[in-house]
């Protein structure tokens, strides 16, 4: 007669067959039991690393907020920076030249149109 499990052959009349067959379905069942302890380990680690994430991770109108910041910051700091260039190429040697050689240009022609 052949066993359904495992395809063991056990005799009926022997008088050690239902300790084999008892060890048989309780090795069955500690294989199953550690399996079990392992899957729960496994789910219980995926379950804090998801929560260590979640709590490092700012809230999505956090990250808006932070982004808007960073954009007024970005632009006060371009405008300071465009002021500053424009001071310093209106004080430059180039532009004053320049300046005063429309201005006598100007004077000229006024001169030439009033005579």
């Amino acid at each position: 007669m052949t066993s359904p499990r495992r395809g063991c052959y056990i005799e009926p009349r022997h008088p050690t067959a239902f300790i084999l067959q008892t060890s048989l379905e309780k090795a069955e069942t500690d294989n199953a039991a550690s399996m079990r302890l392992y899957l729960a380990v496994a789910v219980l680690m995926m379950l804090v690393v998801a929560a260590q994430a979640e709590t490092q991770m700012p809230p999505a109108f956090q990250k808006i907020a932070d982004f808007h910041q960073k954009v007024v910051e970005f632009g006060s700091d371009l405008s300071d920076k465009a002021s500053a260039a424009f001071k310093k190429l209106e004080e430059s040697e180039f532009v004053t030249k320049t300046k005063s050689w429309f201005t006598e240009q100007m004077s000229k022609l006024k001169d030439a149109f009033s005579k």
